[in-house]
């Protein structure tokens, strides 16, 4: 059975249980089927996974030689790419990254399940202070404080998220550096072997055109642009859609909106709030369990932290030390989630199995849970 199918059932479920009328389920069904969100999503997913086959068929050779000469430590070499996609506030972007991480892996003779750690993981270091990503934005928007507050004093996640990860990929031995040719040749190969993704990263960046449009013009220019017939560019076009993943998103958007429109996760965190809770295990426990439900950090945001917006004042003012604990909480909750679109495609990328994945996954997401946990204990 698929996660989306999953989801789907998930969905069902919750509708049955939490719905003061069960006849608003087919009329929520079908407006979470074609909403905005869910078109959206299905174009940005449909056109990464596009551009990912087209760039590993005509570009990945140059793209590799291109980043393995600027980084001849392959290690190094395999997670800059997630790294680099990683500052794109993109749903399903770890598929940008994954033809790249596959090869060099190869290389390494690395599993599965390393290589979907490896880009999964990377592609998720900037998210706990990176001003783009939405969940920061409406952190800033709910607290109405500063978005530079934020990012100051939940850098050091980013910090630890990155070491976790380097210490996890040490464990891959007999990983010999590859012969350097000039940085200037090498520097040319990986622009002109990336330039779709660069392009796309500062059109994101720098203009105020939306990310499904943006990813989907650049795709489009980039298919036009390769020296291939029509009837191949054809096949291409055909060959991306994907019935696993657009269920998986259909899945995804339909249950997330039961969660909301059903109440669910906002009585849950009501009634976990009435039970007198010590402080710190209510801004660990109900932002980790949302995050992992819905798989977006948005999600727990919206849903979580206007409920328990009150626990993190001290003294009058809000304790920054708290709203981290919050924050770290939930995105520890996503890191591990099924539900996290990111975490479901890279995994079915790379054919890995879920208990394997969190060998590395879940030791590398305890340090995020349990560090804030410790500065929160010394500063409180």
């Amino acid at each position: 059975m698929t996660i989306g199918v999953v989801l789907l059932l998930s969905a069902l479920i919750t509708g049955f249980m939490f719905l003061e009328d069960i006849s608003d389920m087919p009329f929520l069904f079908f407006n979470s089927f074609f909403s905005y969100l869910t078109l959206k999503l299905l174009i940005i997913i449909y056109s990464v996974f596009l551009l990912s086959a087209l760039m590993k068929e005509y570009d990945l050779k140059k793209m590799l030689e291109g980043v393995i000469n600027l980084f001849p430590n392959l290690k190094i070499a395999m997670i800059i790419p997630p790294m680099t996609i990683g500052l794109l506030p993109m749903p399903g972007g770890a598929m940008l990254s994954a033809p790249i991480v596959d090869e060099i892996g190869s290389k390494m003779n690395i599993n599965p399940a390393m290589k979907t750690y490896i880009n999964f993981w990377f592609r998720h270091i900037w998210e706990y202070a990176w001003p783009l990503y939405p969940g920061l934005i409406l952190t800033a928007s709910i607290l109405d404080i500063e978005i530079r507050t934020i990012v100051i004093y939940q850098f050091y996640l980013i910090i630890i998220a990155v070491s976790t990860g380097l210490i996890m990929i040490s464990r891959i031995k007999g990983v010999k550096s590859e012969k350097v040719i000039k940085k200037r040749i090498a520097i040319i190969k990986f622009i002109s072997g990336i330039w779709p993704i660069l392009l796309i990263i500062i059109l994101i960046l720098f203009s105020n055109i939306s990310p499904e449009y943006i990813v989907l013009i650049v795709t489009m220019v980039y298919l036009v642009s390769l020296k291939i017939g029509i009837r191949k560019k054809l096949t291409h076009l055909y060959k991306s859609i994907t019935i696993e993943a657009m269920l998986l998103i259909v899945g995804l958007i339909i249950f997330k909106d039961m969660l909301e429109y059903s109440q669910a996760l906002v009585l849950f965190v009501e009634s976990v709030k009435s039970e007198h809770i010590f402080t710190i295990l209510l801004l660990i426990i109900v932002p980790f369990i949302v995050g992992f439900l819905t798989g977006i950090n948005q999600g727990y945001v919206g849903i979580a932290l206007p409920v328990l917006a009150p626990f993190l004042i001290t003294n009058g003012s809000l304790d920054m030390v708290k709203l981290t604990l919050f924050y770290s909480s939930g995105f520890a909750g996503i890191l591990i989630s099924p539900a996290h679109l990111c975490l479901s495609l890279t995994k079915e990328y790379f054919k890995a199995d879920f208990m394997k994945i969190y060998k590395y996954l879940i030791p590398s997401t305890v340090p995020i849970l349990v560090i804030p946990i410790i500065i929160y204990m010394i500063f409180r």
